[in-house]
């Protein structure tokens, strides 16, 4: 079929009213509909992208569409800045459930601690374990330098503040 310009800026443009930009996913996805190798596309459209006016106004929005809305994190800020003693858990659980109840996906708990700004459970266990502060039989040492070394086998991370 060919890569065909005003195929293209038509999806673009379909896509940039839709979702206010368009993703690495989406250019493959064209390029599986045109029948061309996505490099292929990718190469003629970065070229239109710095020459043609129509194609200058696209936002490129990364390789993957992000599953968290902007609304959502903005909730999610919004809820901990009023109340930040409330349960983080409570806050993910309710968003959670807004989104099961139109048909999205439930947001990965990595995402939403990224999204809130605070580490991640796991990740706060690893501090407290490094900075001593673990009952079990640590798995760190601490050098004169002031940083810990993971001791296990032969190899070595350096953690230092």
């Amino acid at each position: 079929m060919g890569i065909q310009k005003a195929y293209i800026l038509l999806r673009l443009q379909e896509l940039e009213e839709a979702n206010g930009g368009y993703v690495g996913t989406d250019t493959n996805n064209v390029a599986k509909e045109l029948e061309v190798t996505y490099r292929a596309l990718q190469k003629r459209l970065k070229e239109w992208l710095k020459t043609e006016p129509a194609f200058a106004n696209f936002h490129y929005l990364g390789k993957h569409r992000p599953t968290i809305t902007l609304n959502e994190c903005a909730e999610m800020k919004e809820r901990v800045s009023v109340n930040p003693l409330e349960v983080k858990r409570h806050i993910c659980s309710d968003l959670n459930e807004k989104r099961a109840a139109i048909g999205k996906k439930s947001v990965a708990k990595t995402t939403f601690y990224r999204g809130i700004g605070q580490p991640h459970v796991l990740n706060s266990a690893r501090i407290r374990h490094i900075n001593g502060l673990s009952e079990q039989g640590s798995r760190y040492r601490q050098s004169s330098k002031k940083t810990f070394r993971h001791v296990s086998s032969s190899k070595y991370r350096q953690l230092s503040w």
